[in-house]
């Protein structure tokens, strides 16, 4: 009865190894495999959303290119455009680390769209591919400047603003407005766009700016147009994104990639935590909740837009 009872028991525990084995190996590969295999590490950095913050991207940004262990950067754009100042900001922090890395490339793939703030970014790394159905360029700047005087009217409803200055309330949709101010919006629009073309057209020579009313006249072309137009480098998919990588940064077939994704907040995150890089993530008080909030809600309005 003994041995019967010993025999079952080894039964028992050899099918459980069977089952368990096969999980259990693959997650010590996965946790040690990479110690023996050779690897590189790339960083993948998203543009998935209208841009209106510029701190998360910076942040991202300045922890790939200041990681050694990361040789190189994979921007994934699918971006409509979005607040001048954040597209600025982020066009501005990447070529001041380019400079400061020159070693890093960074390569652009664009699947559907790469427009206006979006492009702006894209202009300022290393090689920008697209599917030659995406949508590429709209580059331009507006001003929204929605007046709402007259609804409110309808309702005899008195909106009343003491100020000082007289073009103080430009912009507000609840006041008409006063002479002058369309002239003062289309010259905000004029120098905002004269810097998006230079800057664009400094990082891109292939991009006259004597031309530019050619290739930045608000119109939006597919990739197979951008790339006659050389707003991109080139036609192709992820595979192409990889081969640029590997070449660009002498990475050989032999060596895995490992693909480092970086760290993006959700809604509640960004909510609670500082937009600012040099504000402290403890402070968790309702003012700053709610002022993230509405950053949030109202982050499209009153202001250049690209």
């Amino acid at each position: 009865m003994a041995s019967i009872s010993g025999f079952l028991k080894a039964s028992f525990y050899g099918i459980m190894f069977l089952l368990i084995a096969p999980q259990l190996f693959m997650a010590l590969y996965k946790q040690y495999g990479m110690l023996v295999t050779p690897h590189t590490k790339i960083g993948i950095i998203s543009f998935n959303h209208s841009l209106s913050h510029s701190g998360e991207y910076v942040r991202n940004l300045k922890k790939f290119f200041k990681d050694h262990t990361i040789k190189a950067i994979f921007v994934r754009m699918d971006c409509p455009g979005g607040a001048a100042g954040t597209s600025q900001a982020i066009f501005n922090e990447l070529t001041t680390l380019k400079k400061q890395y020159p070693h890093k490339p960074v390569v652009v793939f664009v699947e559907n769209i790469c427009a206006s703030g979006g492009y702006y970014i894209a202009s300022g790394c290393d090689w920008i591919i697209a599917t030659a159905s995406a949508f590429v360029g709209s580059i331009g700047v507006y001003i929204a400047a929605p007046q709402l005087k007259e609804f409110i009217n309808q309702f005899k409803i008195e909106y009343a603003v003491t100020k000082t200055g007289k073009y103080k309330t430009i912009l507000n949709p609840l006041i008409a407005p006063v002479e002058g101010e369309k002239a003062i919006l289309q010259n905000l629009c004029d120098d905002t766009y004269q810097q998006f073309i230079e800057d664009v057209a400094k990082s891109r020579p292939q991009l006259l700016l004597h031309d530019a009313s050619v290739w930045a006249d608000g119109k939006i072309f597919t990739g197979r147009q951008a790339l006659q137009m050389k707003l991109i480098d080139q036609l192709g998919s992820l595979s192409d994104v990889e081969a640029q990588l590997r070449e660009r940064a002498h990475i050989p077939a032999s060596q895995e990639i490992e693909w480092v994704k970086a760290e993006q907040k959700n809604f509640i995150m960004k909510l609670i935590s500082p937009e600012d890089p040099g504000e402290s993530n403890e402070d968790l008080s309702l003012t700053r909740i709610v002022k993230n909030f509405c950053h949030l809600l109202f982050e499209h309005t009153q202001q250049p837009y690209f």
